[in-house]
């Protein structure tokens, strides 16, 4: 057993940290992982509303929100595979269920930098859209209403230029 330690501290020391990658699996596959998942159990012992995330630049912030998104976000592939090493999994039932359940809109600015106004709202905007596009399927759902779908549809076409998007 502790030869078996040693070797996979050993391995861990050869992996590269996760620096300027925002991907939550590439990360906890292929990088020297600090395990953030407990993150998912205070989030959900919370129940808050409403969750800010504010640390200063390079905190991991980005790489952690889209470690929640690969959690909770419900998805054709199993992404339970990226929790099982993780503390996360051992916590139970309790937060193990919740686990590629939700539909998850996951929006980042960190790549609309630009040094005008109009650059930065095209880039937000394009953000926004590449997000909907996600989840295009929804169109197709009984369970929006026509007002739904038709904002979801001016959305996608950038139907919202001087208007308010919502």
């Amino acid at each position: 057993m502790l030869n078996k330690n040693r070797d996979k501290a050993e391995q861990l020391k050869k992996l590269p940290p996760p620096i300027g990658s925002s991907s939550y699996i590439e990360a906890a596959t292929k990088c020297y992982y600090v395990d953030k998942t407990l993150l998912v159990r205070d989030i959900i012992d919370n129940e808050h509303l409403v969750t800010l995330f504010a640390r200063p630049r390079r905190f991991g912030k980005t790489l952690n929100m889209d470690m929640l998104r690969v959690f909770f976000e419900k998805n054709i592939e199993d992404t339970s595979v990226y929790f099982k090493d993780k503390l996360i999994w051992q916590c139970g039932n309790k937060y193990t269920k919740h686990q590629g359940k939700y539909p998850v809109v996951f929006i980042s600015f960190k790549d609309a930098k630009f040094n005008t106004w109009k650059d930065t709202y095209e880039a937000i905007c394009d953000i926004i859209v590449e997000e909907c596009l996600r989840f295009e399927y929804l169109l197709d759902s009984t369970k929006l209403s026509v007002r739904e779908k038709k904002s979801f549809e001016n959305l996608v076409n950038r139907k919202f230029e001087n208007k308010r998007i919502f």
